[in-house]
């Protein structure tokens, strides 16, 4: 016998698709929602896909933009000498939040991993170390958080090109 109503255990299924969030987790979340006025409830459907919709990844650092360019490279005040490659676009906003980082950044949207078959796509992109190479004449350092290179930088530091 089914104790939950159907629209009530799909909200409970979509919800556990989260990365990090459990049965409980979902259901609370759901539980959260039907608490919401109508009102509430479509500004956060709205939200939900209008983000959807509206972001795209941007041309040169692969971070969500709804614009050409994300703020952080349409900026001229940043140091374009200074990469910094991220895993998540999360990873930016945590940087963003120090405000000590004042350089680019890169978004691979994932983890690198060669041997598994998992190489980043961007080759020659303009965000990408390579492109940075042609264009400045400088080898990019490469930073791994599992694999850093002795005497050269500190996994999670920035590094100059």
């Amino acid at each position: 016998m089914d104790y939950t109503a159907a629209p009530l255990e799909k909200l409970i299924e979509e919800f556990g698709k989260f990365q990090g969030v459990g049965r409980k987790g979902a259901t609370r979340m759901a539980y959260q929602v039907l608490s919401m006025s109508d009102k509430d409830a479509a500004a956060l459907a709205d939200a939900i896909r209008g983000a959807h919709t509206r972001l795209h990844r941007c041309r040169i650092c692969q971070n969500f933009t709804d614009a050409d360019l994300c703020p952080v490279c349409a900026s001229a005040k940043r140091d374009t000498s200074v990469i910094c490659v991220v895993e998540k676009p999360r990873d930016v906003q945590a940087f963003e939040r120090t405000r000590e980082y004042n350089g680019l950044y890169h978004v691979l949207h994932g983890l690198l991993d060669p041997l598994a078959g998992k190489a980043h796509q961007a080759a020659g992109h303009p965000g990408h170390p390579a492109g940075l190479r042609s264009a400045g004449g400088r080898q990019p350092g490469i930073c791994g958080r599992d694999y850093p290179v002795p005497g050269t930088f500190r996994p999670g530091r920035a590094v100059s090109l």
